[in-house]
């Protein structure tokens, strides 16, 4: 008898800090009270995410590579390369997943990672919380440990940062 191996891959997620319209994440997350990050996904030695330009792929780490703060493990896909392009592909044509759908707080690469890996077979957990903070509008922000902690961005802190940047927010949907 032989035993044939499952087709699979391991699923990294690659973790940036954030320069969002000029302003860096450490002046989003002064004025917001948490820190916000760019995620990509890599699967078969090809890193996904999505943002405003919507899904695209790139060289793992390489997103900024001046930016990039950690690679975790995930987990393992047992989707062949070709079931995995099969679902990029059908993400591309939602039109959630279109470059104008894109929005900083709920529709983003956060929320394009977890909806990637959930399709790729892997626990709706795996992506660690601390980097989900903007993944859904303000529900999964962090909790707060203390009654008088910020629950969350507000329009007025992303704009003070963006200020403190000396550039407007004309591109920021919230």
């Amino acid at each position: 008898t032989s035993t044939s191996k499952s087709p699979g891959a391991a699923v990294t997620l690659h973790v940036y800090d954030l320069d969002f319209y000029g302003v860096e994440s450490a002046t989003i997350s002064k004025y917001s009270g948490v820190p916000i990050y760019h995620l990509g996904v890599e699967v078969y030695q090809l890193e996904f995410c999505f943002g405003i330009d919507g899904i695209v792929s790139l060289w793992p780490g390489t997103y900024d590579i001046s930016r990039h703060r950690k690679a975790k493990q995930l987990g393992v896909t047992h989707l062949t390369n070709r079931q995995v392009l099969d679902i990029l592909n059908k993400l591309s044509l939602e039109t959630e997943w279109d470059g104008a759908a894109y929005r900083l707080l709920g529709n983003n690469c956060q929320t394009f990672a977890v909806e990637f890996c959930r399709r790729l077979g892997l626990p709706e957990d795996c992506i660690p919380e601390e980097y989900m903070r903007f993944a859904d509008g303000l529900s999964l922000l962090a909790k707060p440990k203390k009654s008088n902690e910020l629950k969350g961005p507000s329009r007025s802190s992303v704009q003070m940062a963006a200020h403190q940047k000396g550039r407007g927010i004309a591109k920021i949907r919230l």
